[in-house]
């Protein structure tokens, strides 16, 4: 990786590292890559390239914080079947006993 097309840095939405990097491509796009988790996602068009160099600096919001509820249900157990005793496997025509 050279740094002569580094652009910056952005937060990896996939792992939530700080230090993805935004780089151009050969075609003149940016592309991020993440060297904590190695994701990669490169753009297509110039309007999602743009996007892209837009978020730099940008801080991403925390998904940890959104996905916690403000209380926790208590987990209810199922009533657990009682086990039946198994019965001996039926013999076809062929089991011989030697």
């Amino acid at each position: 990786m050279s740094a002569k097309n580094l652009i910056g840095a952005v937060t990896c939405p996939e792992c939530g590292f700080d230090g993805a990097v935004v780089k151009t491509q050969k075609n003149g796009m940016a592309y991020r890559f993440c060297p904590e988790c190695n994701a990669q996602y490169f753009t297509r068009t110039k309007a999602a390239s743009d996007r892209l160099i837009g978020q730099i600096g940008k801080p991403v919001p925390d998904r940890e914080r959104e996905r916690e509820p403000d209380s926790i249900p208590e987990k209810t157990v199922p009533d657990q079947k009682q086990e039946q005793p198994r019965s001996a496997p039926k013999r076809g025509g062929f089991d011989m006993t030697f």
